[in-house]
């Protein structure tokens, strides 16, 4: 975590060592003095144009992004405006990822790049090669209502779960893992007319296993054995991937009754402080 606010433009270094393909890290931004984002990258390429958390003055921003290992594991991050940053590496990546670098940018809605141009409620997209899930950035920006985003593989009827969840006229980004079909096309859907990004950052090449999206957990109608408002539960995946050793999960929270932050974690180990949503 930075002791003080990062100055706009500076590049951060976060060192974490060699032998890894790409890691997972939560991206927290927040106390931001002006309207921004943050970028993250292995520090021994050029920085990107793809932005892992988008933040405004007073809010929260966390978000869980994929991102290459450097030769020497160093990571970098860039912010536009001022603000804290904390930065938390949950896991690493071996043979089984294939980071692209710099990301591939798959869908742009203002330049017409694999879609219409303008706002679209539908889009399409091809994964370049064969592999069994992409890691993506999903960015919305511009929309004109509240909505939401999914993508997921054409040959499939399109899913219940959001990916990406915004109020109007907000830049929100999101990192999500999509299974890929054989014939790689995915398509996406937005419930309001917005700008869509679509950044590819991986591909997972071996390792991973599709299951659905499965949603095994809903207070609002009693699934997963809560209903209601809660603070605390305990949900067993084990029907769904048994014998794995994680999970990719997508995290919604509906109607909180304040601000406030959510925690995941194996049950078996004491709570982390490091919070994989915020609201």
């Amino acid at each position: 975590r930075t002791p003080g606010n990062v100055t706009p433009g500076r590049v951060l270094r976060v060192p974490w060592g060699a032998g890894a393909r790409g890691v997972t890290a939560t991206v927290t931004a927040f106390d931001a003095a002006a309207q921004g984002y943050v970028t993250a990258w292995p520090c021994d390429a050029d920085r990107p144009n793809t932005s892992v958390a988008n933040v405004v003055p007073g809010a929260t921003v966390i978000n869980t992004v994929i991102v290459p290992a450097a030769a020497n594991g160093d990571l970098c991050l860039y912010a536009s405006s001022a603000m804290h940053i904390r930065v938390d590496v949950s896991s690493r990546f071996g043979a089984g990822l294939l980071p692209l670098e710099p990301p591939r940018r798959l869908v742009d809605s203002r330049l017409a790049l694999s879609s219409s141009k303008g706002p679209v409620t539908r889009f399409r997209l091809r994964i370049p090669q064969t592999a069994q899930a992409a890691a993506l950035t999903l960015t919305v920006t511009d929309p004109a209502a509240s909505g939401f985003v999914t993508v997921w593989p054409c040959e499939q009827e399109r899913p219940e779960a959001s990916l990406v969840n915004f109020v109007r006229g907000q830049t929100v980004a999101n990192s999500v893992v999509v299974p890929v079909p054989a014939d790689r096309r995915l398509c996406g859907f937005a419930s309001a007319p917005a700008q869509v990004l679509v950044d590819l950052e991986a591909l997972f090449i071996a390792g991973y296993t599709s299951v659905g999206p499965v949603r095994v957990l809903d207070t609002r109608v009693g699934l997963g054995g809560y209903q209601g408002r809660r603070t605390t539960m305990q949900v067993d995946v084990g029907e769904v991937v048994p014998g794995a050793r994680a999970v990719v999960v997508n995290l919604t929270t509906v109607n909180p009754a304040a601000a406030g932050s959510l925690l995941v974690w194996p049950c078996e180990e004491a709570r982390p402080a490091t919070p994989l949503l915020a609201y």
